[in-house]
């Protein structure tokens, strides 16, 4: 009797062990999951509003109200249809710098996991010139800590067009002067250089 209350103990004893195992795995695959969708682009909502086609064509041809949707515009990079991701492309590169009011906003997008988005959120941020060098070690941290090399660079971009670099931004510049690409090399130097 008593080896059947010590199995019978030990077992009780496993369930929670087992449980947390099933628990940890579950987390894991959610979070793959909820990754791979975010990729994908089927989760806008969770990254953010996208503007609708008919929007996007409006603000191509009044750059005024595009600048002050700079956000929705960045997010639409992100949307499933490549309509929408072309014309969210044409409206930024034409409209010129965001207004202050969302620049917070894009900061918060350079960190974004797809990289046109981050790269986006990084290059408006450089068009506002010195108005932006606040955020300086935002762009900094893009430059040192993003994954994506297209994002790096308008990071190193941006940060060119600000000027009045700190001593810490100048040598994240001179570590992606040494980075394996050799456009990535040639924007830091530069960087460097004014």
């Amino acid at each position: 009797m008593s080896d059947w209350l010590d199995a019978s103990h030990r077992s009780c004893l496993a369930i929670p062990m087992v449980w947390r195992q099933v628990t940890d795995s579950l987390g894991e695959y959610l979070r793959f999951y909820i990754a791979w969708k975010m990729v994908e682009g089927c989760m806008s909502t969770v990254v953010g509003n996208t503007l609708p086609l008919a929007k996007l064509k409006q603000y191509a041809g009044t750059p005024e109200l595009a600048r002050q949707s700079a956000v929705a515009l960045v997010l639409s990079l992100h949307d499933s249809d490549d309509e929408v991701r072309a014309w969210a492309a044409e409206v930024l590169e034409n409209m010129g710098a965001p207004t202050m009011d969302c620049t917070a906003q894009l900061a918060e997008l350079t960190r974004h996991v797809i990289a046109p988005v981050a790269a986006w959120a990084c290059k408006l941020i450089g068009r506002l010139g010195e108005e932006g060098t606040r955020f300086q070690d935002i762009l900094a941290a893009a430059v040192e800590k993003h994954v994506d090399v297209l994002v790096k660079q308008e990071a190193v971009a941006a940060l060119a067009k600000l000027g009045n670099l700190s001593p810490s931004t100048r040598d994240i510049l001179r570590r992606a002067a040494i980075h394996e690409n050799p456009r990535l090399k040639r924007m830091a130097l530069a960087a460097l250089a004014d």
